[in-house]
């Protein structure tokens, strides 16, 4: 009843494979003819490993030449004896009943001349390939347009998406414009009448020709969603990537050629000699989220339930595969990947139904190289040491990273990358911090400790090992329930490139203000304010952390837990704790250092006393305020001649400062951020966000 045509070129392990697989299949008994093999001028050793398959249904047929796939084909549709075609490619697996499933609806419906699958990318039937769409003078011109109008283009996605939707929603059939060569299913008699493939079609446009005919001719054709085959994707062509590519190029205008011989002409003259490629206008769309290690997971989360992710070789979208996806949708497999060369990939998420599209993001894929990714364990802490000390020129105590990341009660966030030779040769990382962001409470991450080995960097111009960390990162620790917002203080060298290649957006330049302390102290107020030294930090301090805590819609939650693991634990550093109080009461607290390398430089000579931490809430200092003169007085007993702070200019804290005469001083970094949660608004973080120098690890 049927007979499977498909051609060999150098890909016999591939045609093993398939025949393993329709082997394993469910079939009628007498339900396959013969399965013709064509070797299409394969190499020796590929032939000869050709002619040692044994299969009682395999004939093998044997062409001296390379030539074109059409041909090829046409050679074995001459010897096939069944009522219905199957043409295959040799890159593809037959689950189940799929081949059955086709010749029985032709079967049934005798006005249908031929049928095709669904086709997928991967084993697991996850990731599903669109649809082909035939090549029309209409989206030829509607291409070349779309460089200088916007208004074609957008009208030609929209048809399409839902052209998209329509195939992959539906549970009928399909009325499609073409089908892909990849599998076509069709009758003997369609075949016939069609006369084969058009063999001047080098390669590529073949089934496109194909499909034209049978629709010219009044013939149907259908994509049956019941059959499902698995199709590894180009494995022919990407043996000769470039003249794959010169092929495909002469096959198209021989189709436009043949199909609109006039205007098919000029439309792709003119189009070759203006170099009107829309996908340079495109790319402005899409977000450049760098380059990515395998297995690839899209920045999506949060989107509406159900919808899907687009992955495409061009942002066009004419080929693209599908995968349908829920909130925190999953990692891409690795496997499917891997066929992909090094290039650009354009990935979209959009609406199950196709009507609006969600999201645009550019990969700069680069494969998975001879680069691991991976969480760095014990074994890796001498040699994040010895990164340390190469990239920032000091030597940092292993304790400071253990401290730091892995006895953080919130969580270890961190990645590095290794060579072959097993050395890290990068790191991206982040402490996580709990954050007040209006009525509820959310992860921000603080960045840190980003480097990279200096014979491993690239930089704006050409890929960088940490962008692809850092996307990594994104990917595993990025989203509304893990990290929602990630925020850094990078110096003017790297902030260009965090915002191009990483997307961070600037926010504000930090701004200090400082005042050299009178060595007399200030006049002190009767109204009893005290400061003086505090302990570790209890439960005995939570009564004023809660009250700190309506200050501002957008703040860390300090707390005991926090404050005492942020300053009273630290390996390296010392911090001073200071209670403000009334009687005996506390109202509340403030940290200094005089450990501060970021700015101390331009204080040669003095003790400079750091503001690092302020928990004050507001009705005290607006009840009180006397209470700068007060913390003066005390760190002029303890030795300090010159107070630095930073608050954020919008702040109470900073008003009270500057009215007490305090002169602003502008700080080198710039924080910028980036957000995972698209309930996080970077703009109200801007203007509602209270932060001290203990929020940023110059501190």
């Amino acid at each position: 009843m049927l007979s499977i045509v498909t051609v060999n070129y150098n890909a016999t392990e591939h045609i093993e494979n398939l025949l393993r697989s329709i082997d394993e299949a469910s079939y009628p008994i007498g339900f396959l003819s013969e399965i013709l093999v064509v070797d299409n001028g394969s190499r020796a050793d590929q032939r000869e490993r050709l002619s040692m398959v044994r299969h009682p249904l395999v004939e093998t047929i044997v062409l001296e030449q390379e030539t074109s796939f059409a041909a090829a084909n046409n050679a074995a549709f001459d010897r096939a004896t069944g009522r219905y075609v199957c043409i295959l490619n040799p890159d593809t697996i037959v689950p189940d009943d799929s081949l059955a499933r086709m010749v029985e609806y032709l079967e049934s419906h005798p006005d249908i001349a031929a049928v095709g699958p669904r086709l997928w990318l991967d084993n697991d039937r996850t990731l599903l390939v669109s649809p082909n769409e035939l090549p029309t003078f209409r989206s030829l011109l509607t291409k070349s347009i779309s460089c200088f109008l916007s208004g074609p283009g957008r009208r030609r996605d929209r048809e399409q998406r839902r052209y998209f939707a329509d195939c992959w929603n539906s549970s009928d059939p399909v009325p499609v414009s073409m089908l892909s060569g990849a599998c076509i299913v069709i009758s003997r008699k369609a075949l016939d009448a069609m006369g084969g493939f058009d063999e001047r079609f080098p390669l590529y446009y073949e089934d496109s020709d194909f499909s034209h005919r049978l629709r010219t001719s009044g013939r149907q054709i259908r994509l049956l969603p019941g059959a499902d085959i698995i199709h590894l994707y180009n494995k022919s062509g990407e043996q000769d990537y470039v003249a794959a590519l010169a092929k495909n190029a002469i096959s198209e205008r021989a189709y436009y050629a043949k199909h609109y011989p006039v205007i098919g002409r000029i439309a792709l003259g003119v189009r070759d000699a203006l170099n009107l490629r829309p996908e340079h206008r495109l790319r402005r769309d899409f977000v450049d989220t760098g380059e990515s290690f395998l297995p690839y997971k899209p920045p999506i989360d949060s989107l509406p339930d159900p919808f899907r992710v687009e992955v495409s070789l061009s942002p066009l979208f004419e080929v693209a595969v599908l995968q349908r996806a829920a909130n925190g949708c999953g990692e891409f497999a690795q496997d499917p990947w891997q066929r992909f060369r090094e290039q650009d990939i354009f990935v979209r998420a959009v609406t199950d139904d196709g009507s609006r599209i969600l999201g645009r993001w550019i990969v700069r894929f680069r494969g998975s190289d001879s680069i691991r990714v991976v969480t760095p364990g014990v074994n890796d802490r001498e040699g994040l040491a010895e990164l340390f000390r190469e990239v920032f020129g000091v030597n940092r105590r292993i304790g400071t990273w253990i401290w730091t990341y892995e006895a953080h009660g919130l969580g270890r966030y961190a990645l590095v990358a290794k060579n072959d030779r097993d050395e890290i040769i990068a790191n991206y990382s982040a402490i996580p911090v709990r954050m007040k962001y209006a009525d509820r409470v959310v992860w921000f991450g603080q960045v840190a400790d980003t480097m990279v080995r200096k014979d491993c960097r690239g930089g704006l111009g050409r890929q960088s090992i940490v962008t692809q960390l850092a996307n990594r990162f994104f990917s595993r620790y990025g989203g509304p329930d893990r990290l929602a917002v990630l925020y850094g203080l990078p110096d003017t060298d790297i902030l260009r490139f965090g915002e191009i290649k990483l997307g961070y957006q600037p926010l504000w330049k930090l701004c200090y203000l400082f005042r050299q302390l009178s060595p007399a102290g200030r006049e002190s107020s009767a109204s009893g304010i005290a400061v003086s030294a505090h302990g570790r930090f209890g439960a005995a301090d939570e009564p004023v952390f809660e009250r700190a805590v309506g200050n501002y819609s957008v703040q860390i939650v300090r707390d005991a837990r926090y404050l005492r693991w942020r300053y009273d634990e630290h390996p390296e550093k010392v911090y001073r704790n200071y209670v403000i109080q009334r009687e005996g009461e506390p109202l509340g607290f403030f940290v200094v250092t005089d450990v501060y390398p970021a700015e101390q430089h331009r204080f040669q000579g003095k003790r400079l006393a750091v503001c690092v931490d302020w928990v004050v809430p507001h009705d005290v200092i607006r009840a009180h305020g006397e209470i700068v003169r007060a913390i003066e007085n005390r760190l002029t007993e303890d030795g300090f001649d010159t107070l630095l702070i930073l608050f954020p200019p919008h702040s109470l804290e900073y008003k009270i400062f500057i009215d007490n005469r305090y002169t602003f001083h502008e700080g080198f970094h710039t924080l910028t951020a980036r957000s995972f949660d698209p309930r996080i608004e970077l703009g109200r973080v801007f203007t509602d966000w209270f932060f001290t120098a203990g929020d940023f690890d110059i501190a």
